[in-house]
């Protein structure tokens, strides 16, 4: 009786497997399978899309092959790796070694391979767009844009927020694209050293950069300004590049412009002390063809549109200064040298310049930079880098100036007048 018993319990069991219910489920699950699919899909969007802005604003760099990535990556990486290497941390505070070590080698697989997806899907031509640097505004834009489209019930409200959002988006991205100055423009920032960008009247854009004197074992400086201004001014191409002095302290600024922006060309002048960075930048520069040129030695452009370009030698071992014309009107872009003296100015640079961009004398040359103020008798002056109180105010009479340390400067030079512009 007992067998006997047992004999049809496990006739139902062998039943219900071949039953066509059982077959239901197994199709049903495999049919659930475009929607698993779709629904790692929907996340995977949502992930990129609630990370580009803040992405955007902290590398510049807004990947369009990432969803498409995450779908493989995020399981091999966060579903494999993550698990094995937390469960060889668990092994190891267990003392189990040899189980930990087999954990680990386990999990290099899926890690491995999901690197090596990462590495060929940024290698592909698009997969990347460099984006300008987004504003706090743009980005809260942006997310209340994501919000209204993403809300579970739309109606009138959600509608009027993310069309206010969009035209608040496209009409921030397009302004600085379409103003024009008229004018030549003229923007000092805040840096240790010289640091700022020249724009003529046809949109035109040159970037200009000294390093202050350095002694030999201080470490490099970091990018510095420029790219982040550059970035704001929603600048997509600069058509010229001038290192009026090139060393450790700004080469790496250099590179981060020729890397993020399409730079058409790059020249130096006076060299400083080397580094990494130094060689980073050659390096770079010099596997695309475009190594950078010589100021002294070579032809360096006369122009930039309609403005004229003139890289004037200072005294003896001094480097070069930048002096820009434009319609009568000149500004003079003095780079940070020791000891400038009013004999060290160069020959071409007349009388009274509209604008003169002079280093912040140090305690000790208070009086060399008095000496050239009144050889020079600028219409504007604008100091940068140095101590906080270059004091020269009681020498200054008569003469409009602006500290870098207070806000970068752009002085616009039009025809008949010169505005001055501190943020």
């Amino acid at each position: 009786m007992k067998v006997l018993r047992r004999f049809p319990c496990r006739q139902s069991a062998i039943n219900n497997r071949k039953s066509p219910i059982f077959l239901q489920r197994i199709a049903d699950r495999i049919n659930r399978i475009p929607h698993w699919g779709k629904k790692w899909l929907a996340v995977s969007v949502v992930a990129t899309l609630a990370t580009a802005p803040l992405v955007a604003a902290y590398f510049q760099v807004v990947s369009v092959l990432g969803i498409l990535v995450n779908l493989a990556a995020i399981p091999l990486v966060l579903g494999l790796a993550l698990p094995l290497g937390e469960a060889a941390v668990l092994a190891q505070a267990l003392s189990l070694t040899p189980v930990s070590n087999f954990f680990l080698a386990l999990g290099q697989a899926p890690l491995w391979l999901g690197w090596q997806l990462i590495t060929w899907a940024a290698a592909l031509p698009g997969a990347a767009v460099t984006v300008p640097m987004p504003t706090w505004a743009q980005i809260a834009a942006c997310y209340a844009l994501l919000i209204c489209l993403g809300a579970p019930r739309r109606g009138y409200l959600t509608w009027s927020g993310a069309a206010l959002a969009g035209v608040f988006l496209a009409a921030s991205v397009a302004w600085p694209l379409m103003w024009q100055p008229r004018c030549l423009e003229v923007t000092c920032l805040d840096s240790r050293g010289l640091d700022g960008v020249a724009v003529s009247p046809e949109g035109r854009r040159l970037v200009f950069s000294a390093a202050a004197p350095s002694w030999p074992g201080r470490p490099g400086g970091g990018p510095g300004p420029l790219p982040s201004y550059c970035h704001w001014r929603q600048f997509r191409r600069l058509d010229l590049a001038a290192a009026l002095t090139l060393s450790q302290d700004n080469a790496g600024e250099l590179l981060a412009l020729v890397r993020q922006f399409q730079v058409g060309g790059c020249w130096f002048g006076r060299r400083g002390r080397e580094g990494p960075a130094n060689w980073d930048l050659w390096n770079y520069l010099g596997d695309r063809g475009a190594a950078p040129r010589s100021l002294e030695r070579g032809r360096p452009p006369e122009s930039l549109g309609s403005v004229r370009l003139e890289f004037l030698r200072l005294g003896r071992d001094q480097g070069l200064a930048l002096q820009l014309t434009w319609e009568g009107r000149r500004g003079l872009l003095i780079p940070p040298v020791r000891n400038l003296a009013a004999a060290d100015l160069p020959g071409g640079a007349g009388p009274r310049p509209d604008l003169l961009v002079l280093p912040a004398p140090a305690a000790g040359s208070r009086d060399e930079a008095l000496a050239v103020l009144d050889r020079l008798r600028p219409g504007l002056l604008v100091l940068y880098g140095g101590q906080e109180d270059p004091g020269l105010s009681p020498h200054l009479a008569g003469i409009p100036w602006h500290r870098t340390r207070h806000g970068a400067v752009s002085v616009y030079l039009s025809a008949d007048e010169t505005r001055v512009k501190q943020w």
